[in-house]
């Protein structure tokens, strides 16, 4: 089941409802070390999308992105090393 939300219309104008697929979260260990977390969704079978955020950001940057994207496409937004829930590597 997705999340819904409406978004408060224009005055005239029905509210606008959209329905979002269920996101999926991990927390994997990478070879090198340090947990990665990221958020997924979509078809697991589809196409991979991968969502990079900038410097001093996190997944959450996408998090309005994932909700249009197509259901078809398997889309991952992670937190990267030492950014977000991610673990910061050992130096």
């Amino acid at each position: 089941m997705g999340i819904l939300w409406q978004q408060a219309g224009v005055p005239g104008r029905a509210a606008v409802q959209h329905t979002s697929r269920l996101l999926r979260f991990a927390t994997p260990q990478l070879a090198t070390g340090p947990q990665v977390y990221y958020a997924e969704q979509g078809d697991p079978c589809g196409e991979p999308i991968f969502l990079i955020h900038p410097h001093a950001d996190s997944w959450f940057s996408f998090s309005r992105v994932l909700t249009l994207l197509p259901a078809r496409y398997h889309a991952y937004a992670l937190d990267q090393r030492g950014h977000g829930d991610s673990e910061r590597p050992g130096c």
